[in-house]
């Protein structure tokens, strides 16, 4: 798994890219726990939590590419 610095230096597209790899590996290892096929069941918190990252530097990405600065018109007295 990148680390929070790795998942920043990234664009949105390979954020997407990251995100969608960790929820198949996340959906693989709760089918293997599932089953008994895994015992690395902490590993689930893991993936969970990179998900959460990759999403909320996603929603950052996002709110500071729509942020443009407020002009106010001066009223004529």
């Amino acid at each position: 798994m990148k680390t929070l610095i790795e998942l920043k230096k990234l664009d949105e597209a390979k954020l997407m890219t990251e995100l969608l790899d960790i929820s198949k590996k996340l959906a693989k290892i709760r089918f293997d726990v599932d089953n008994g096929h895994a015992k690395n069941h902490h590993e689930i918190k893991n993936y969970r939590a990179q998900i959460a990252r990759i999403k909320t530097l996603m929603t950052q990405m996002r709110s500071t590419v729509k942020e443009e600065p407020v002009v106010v018109a001066e009223e004529a007295a």
